[in-house]
């Protein structure tokens, strides 16, 4: 397993700091259909951070793994938010990303 730090910013954002990611070794990425949590996530202490198309964060909370599919529903219904990260809520070490679905901001705005 490797340890090293990252940020999961491009351009300048007050927003940006690094957080530690483990990578284990011949890791293979996972492929997750669309609101699908894999079990790594469901089964842990999540914080998850909602950012704007400028970085900034726009909602953050923390939330229990087998809830996360409906706290990011919850979440990309605020037009808002474009993108969310999803780290390990004790540990701070970054775990996934979550982007929006095609259209969806659309739908949200939609709905308003």
């Amino acid at each position: 397993m490797c340890c090293c730090s990252g940020s999961g910013f491009d351009g300048n954002t007050p927003c940006a700091a690094t957080h530690p990611i483990y990578v284990r070794k011949e890791a293979i990425q996972a492929q997750v259909d669309v609101g699908d949590v894999p079990q790594v996530l469901a089964r842990r202490l999540l914080s998850t951070r909602g950012f704007n198309t400028q970085n900034l964060m726009v909602d953050a909370d923390v939330v229990d793994g087998s809830n996360l599919a409906e706290k990011l529903e919850d979440l990309f219904a605020t037009s808002e938010i474009e993108f969310v990260h999803i780290h390990h809520a004790k540990q701070g070490s970054f775990a996934a990303l979550a982007t929006r679905r095609q259209g969806r901001k659309r739908d949200a705005e939609k709905s308003r």
